[in-house]
């Protein structure tokens, strides 16, 4: 029953976070402007009842904590909410909790880190997309996370270009690359 209930949520929450996706995707593609604030309105409505629905999941997914508090794909569903949510507390305190429990999970470096960083804790986020690439020192989206950090919120060039040429190295062929190799003046 339990394994049925997180595979609806978990199939709801890819659904969901399609729509997202595919919103923020098409929101300026309208020809005229009239037809661009009748889609946001109506987008609106669209957005906040997604958020309801994730808000649910959460509640099914909390419920179910209760019987099985370590449960690490029930905790990652549900810190992956928190996050497409906006909620960084609630999504630290959950990734943390998966952490103690397998700190060999360096995708939850990286997701607890960019949540870090959305709070403005800009050197605990590269501390913690550091502690990820301990485990998979190939992890792009690590790297991503920390260049960003470094370029953008601390301004530390020199680390900025030191992170980028690791991330060249893993990942030559990311259509990024090109685009931050001009940013940095590389």
């Amino acid at each position: 029953m339990i394994k049925r209930d997180f595979l609806l949520g978990l199939l709801v929450g890819v659904i969901l976070s399609g729509l997202f996706t595919a919103y923020y995707l098409n929101l300026d593609r309208s020809d005229s402007t009239s037809e661009k604030v009748s889609q946001k309105i109506s987008d609106k409505s669209s957005q906040e009842k997604m958020a309801q629905a994730m808000q649910d999941e959460i509640n099914k997914i909390e419920d179910m904590l209760k019987d099985d508090p370590n449960n690490i794909d029930l905790l990652t569903t549900l810190g992956n909410y928190y996050f497409d949510l906006g909620k960084p507390d609630k999504a630290i305190s959950t990734y943390e909790k998966i952490l103690t429990i397998q700190p060999n999970k360096a995708y939850v470096w990286v997701d607890c880190g960019i949540m870090y960083r959305q709070k403005g804790n800009f050197k605990k986020a590269v501390d913690y997309f550091n502690k990820s690439l301990q485990i998979q020192p190939d992890y792009k989206q690590a790297l991503f996370n920390k260049l960003i950090v470094y370029r953008y919120d601390l301004q530390q060039m020199d680390s900025a270009r030191a992170t980028f040429k690791i991330l060249e190295n893993v990942a030559p062929n990311d259509p990024h690359i090109a685009a931050f190799k001009s940013e940095l003046g590389l």
